[in-house]
Formats: C-alpha cells, sequence, structure tokens
C-alpha cells in the first residue's frame, strides 16, 4: 500500500482527493492546504473548501 501526502487547495483538487480516497492502493496519511487569506474586492478573509 502507497502512503500519499496530498498537497492542494483550489477547488479541482477536491476530486484528485476523492479519487485518492477511493482508491484502494493507497493510504491518504496527510492532506496540506494554504491557510485562509483575503479574497474578493473587500479582502475578507474565507475558509477554503
Amino acid at each position: 500500500m502507497l502512503n500519499i501526502i496530498f498537497m492542494g487547495t483550489p477547488d479541482f483538487a477536491v476530486a484528485t482527493l476523492e479519487a485518492l480516497l477511493g482508491w484502494p492502493g493507497g493510504r491518504v496519511v496527510a492532506v496540506v492546504t494554504a491557510p485562509d487569506g483575503p479574497r474578493g474586492a473587500a479582502a475578507s478573509s474565507r475558509p477554503r473548501p
């Protein structure tokens, strides 16, 4: 079994992570994302998906 450390933040990374979680040949042991930061014109902080 392959131990996997997944690094991804954007919305499109979610599908990849879900595929890895369902893969019988691997085990996701850690997920690394960027910290919440300012977004949009108001520069308010929002949690990432």
